[in-house]
């Protein structure tokens, strides 16, 4: 089969709407980035400005944040 003949029955295959994906089983990592972000948003602008955005569980496991996480002298607020 040619090139072009892909290329018209793709645009062919095309014409129906894209269906949606359908959403995974929430499971424990979603659902400890979902508790970071809610907190996020419920703490004081005041505080908020001191805090790095946009953390999620995985930041909690990679880079400084790892080294932060398993020190015992330190400790997520």
């Amino acid at each position: 089969m040619l090139y072009r003949d892909k290329l018209l029955e793709a645009e062919d295959a095309g014409s129906e709407p894209p269906q949606k994906r359908e959403r995974k089983r929430p499971n424990i990592v979603s659902y400890i980035t979902e508790v970071i972000k809610d907190t996020l948003k419920a703490i004081p602008p005041s505080i908020s400005r001191s805090v790095t955005p946009n953390k999620t569980r995985h930041s909690l496991l990679r880079g400084a944040a790892a080294y932060a996480n398993a020190s015992p002298k330190l400790a997520i607020k």
